[in-house]
């Protein structure tokens, strides 16, 4: 442990690391990529697996910086994730004749605050041509302490004026655990991660204003969503992993899935720990 620690929300933009922009908790830490590295990522979410009260995104980033490496597990946890172009832990696009249109990653953002006990901040992506459309799509991220969940609300700006179907996404990795639930506009997955020998638990509720159904493209599994032009389609992402003893035993993740709502999600995940 570190003493003296305080755990606390932190969201920013490292701009050292190509303008990364990362968001932790005392649970759970994400981030999303910039125009600067699009080649290689577009507009999906990574998940970085702490097990630690303390806040590590400064100190993950300067062990980089420095030559070493976050992706061994050294007692706080490790980057063991790989989005690579898929949607990660709640990355979104637009659904049109069935299939997937994703965004490049964001152009422009905004950190509207960032305290002990919150997170909030706004990205913007590129235009992105749809069928008969485009599209700019405005995502504002929020996260409270004690929730391995981030809430996202997203706009749509059409060219037509038309409203659209967002999707939103969960990367499987070829050993997934699916469960699919209407009634409560969710999708749950369970799967083993090689690299670490562990099992990852992630999933999306939407909020039943918003939910329209699901869908699969290529490895993401996503909950579709009704998202008006005038409006806004809400839903929560979020994820742990077995090797984290405050989640022990992981069975307890599953457990959750069949009575969590996005109305109840933040009470319901915090009971877990």
């Amino acid at each position: 442990a570190i003493e003296g620690y305080v755990p606390e929300c932190i969201a920013r933009c490292y701009e050292s690391r190509k303008a990364d922009i990362a968001w932790e908790n005392d649970r759970a830490a994400f981030r999303i990529y910039s125009q600067q590295v699009k080649q290689k990522v577009s507009s999906g979410v990574d998940y970085w697996a702490k097990k630690v009260d303390w806040p590590i995104l400064d100190k993950w980033y300067a062990k980089d910086a420095a030559g070493g490496s976050y992706h061994e597990d050294e007692g706080e946890g490790c980057d063991f994730y790989a989005v690579g172009k898929n949607r990660g832990i709640g990355g979104i696009g637009i659904w049109a004749e069935d299939r997937l249109i994703v965004p490049e990653p964001y152009i422009s953002y905004n950190i509207d605050y960032s305290t002990p006990d919150s997170l909030c901040f706004t990205v913007v992506y590129p235009t992105l041509a749809i069928p008969g459309d485009s599209v700019v799509l405005t995502e504002k991220i929020s996260m409270q302490l004690r929730s391995c969940w981030y809430k996202a609300e997203v706009s749509a700006k059409t060219a037509s004026g038309k409203g659209v179907t967002l999707a939103a996404g969960i990367t499987t990795f070829g050993a997934p655990q699916i469960s699919r639930s209407e009634e409560n506009c969710s999708v749950w997955i369970t799967e083993p991660i090689a690299s670490v020998g562990e099992q990852l638990g992630s999933a999306i509720i939407a909020s039943r204003d918003s939910f329209k159904g699901f869908a699969g493209f290529g490895n993401d599994e996503l909950v579709l969503m009704n998202l008006p032009a005038d409006g806004i389609a809400g839903f929560y992402a979020g994820a742990a992993w077995s090797r984290d003893s405050r989640i022990s035993p992981f069975t307890r993740w599953d457990k959750i899935n069949s009575g969590a709502t996005f109305e109840n999600i933040t009470e319901s995940l915090t009971a877990v720990f």
